[in-house]
């Protein structure tokens, strides 16, 4: 492993000082930390099921939180947080990437899929939304016609170039469209994948439709952004961000600096792995070589269209803010186009289970538009994938086109 920066090396003794200060989980492990070390080896390992049990002990202040929630791709759903200033600060590490990547990346305008926009108290699901200079495009509505919509929307809005990001999932469908259709789309000048795992079809079928610079983020909830692609196709771990070292057990991370929720050691559960190569890029950073992740199916409709399954975890999401995080575990298996299975584990409130299911279907039925049957199996565990680590929590029995 290359010798770490003196500047690294200040930032890891900094963080360890403001947790043991700070964190009230760190606060009676002073006697365990060494501050002139350059890791975090004598940190205890941080699970989720740590997060989800009392992440009151893992803030380093109570105000002004702003929450985000995870998918619960490894089995449980958690609810984490940040500041206003902090999720600027995080995105000016991806800024300077991203700047890296393409000339005058602050001129182009950001089309991004979504799922859902919180605008003041509502929720937005619109297929086309509009706001601060970003054209969002709905991951819920992935036909025909709306890629049409979406197609004129960037023509008529995009004027001096434009970037995409999103899932690769997503992209990668629209981007065949694109290619099938014969389109061209000179204004797109940058595409950034990040969410799931990329595969090359997803890489190529990209490259073919925009002809221009692609670039993968891997990252999570807890620390926005972990690495970052070079021009060489690398993996970078960003080092002033956070500390990435390997376990037998997935990839432990540490993020670096005065944090709301400074996680030392925390097991993000991806089957990743720091490697010793070196790069000809230039970066002199590690390279993280990922082996699986995160990978999303699509909800097949009685239109003949497909729906991305992120509308499951949306919903979960608002489920846990309206019952104070009464389903703890979830997976949705779609048998045929109108009925589906689907597997929670609750928190003690069995009785709500009536309202929980009315709630879910209510939501289901009113984004797909359709009439749907969902059978509710309440189980005390759903077990993870041995090999990936992750509980892909929906999963579509029906026979995929192509």
């Amino acid at each position: 492993m290359k010798k770490m920066d003196n500047k690294i090396k200040n930032k890891i003794r900094m963080t360890k000082e403001f947790v043991i200060q700070n964190v009230p989980f760190y606060r009676d492990k002073v006697s365990l930390v060494n501050f002139d070390s350059p890791d975090f080896s004598e940190f205890p390992v941080i699970q989720k099921q740590d997060l989800r049990d009392s992440p009151e002990l893992f803030l380093s202040n109570k105000e002004n939180l702003i929450p985000e929630y995870t998918s619960g791709s490894t089995g449980f759903p958690l609810t984490l947080y940040k500041t206003k200033t902090e999720m600027m600060r995080l995105e000016a590490f991806l800024i300077r990437e991203r700047k890296k990547a393409v000339k005058d990346f602050e001129k182009l305008k950001l089309i991004k899929f979504y799922a859902e926009l919180h605008t003041g108290e509502n929720r937005c699901y619109e297929k086309i939304y509009r706001e601060n200079n970003i054209l969002y495009l709905s991951m819920l509505h992935m036909d025909v016609q709306s890629f049409e919509e979406y197609i004129q929307a960037i023509e008529n809005e995009v004027t001096d170039g434009g970037w995409i990001m999103g899932p690769p999932s997503v992209i990668s469908r629209f981007a065949q469209y694109v290619c099938d259709t014969d389109r061209v789309l000179a204004k797109i000048k940058f595409v950034e994948f990040t969410g799931e795992l990329l595969n090359e079809y997803q890489r190529n079928v990209t490259k073919k439709a925009f002809d221009c610079v692609i670039r993968n983020h891997y990252g999570s909830r807890e620390f926005w952004c972990i690495a970052y692609e070079c021009e060489c196709g690398n993996m970078h771990i960003l080092e002033n961000n956070v500390y990435v070292e390997n376990s037998e057990n997935g990839l432990l991370v540490s993020l670096l600096g005065k944090h709301t929720m400074p996680l030392i050691r925390y097991r993000v559960g991806d089957n990743c792995h720091v490697s010793d190569r070196k790069c000809s890029c230039g970066n002199n950073a590690p390279i993280l070589e990922t082996f699986s992740g995160r990978t999303t199916d699509f909800i097949v409709t009685p239109y003949g269209n497909e729906v991305s399954s992120i509308l499951i975890y949306m919903i979960i999401v608002n489920l846990n803010l309206l019952y104070s995080d009464i389903i703890q575990q979830f997976k949705v298996i779609q048998k045929s186009v109108d009925s589906f299975d689907l597997y929670a584990v609750l928190s003690d409130r069995q009785s709500q289970t009536d309202e929980l299911e009315q709630y879910f279907l209510s939501q289901f039925e009113s984004i797909l538009g359709y009439t749907a049957t969902v059978t509710f199996h309440y189980v005390k565990d759903i077990p993870v994938d041995f090999k990936t680590g992750k509980l892909k929590y929906f999963v579509s029995l029906l026979k995929k086109e192509g």
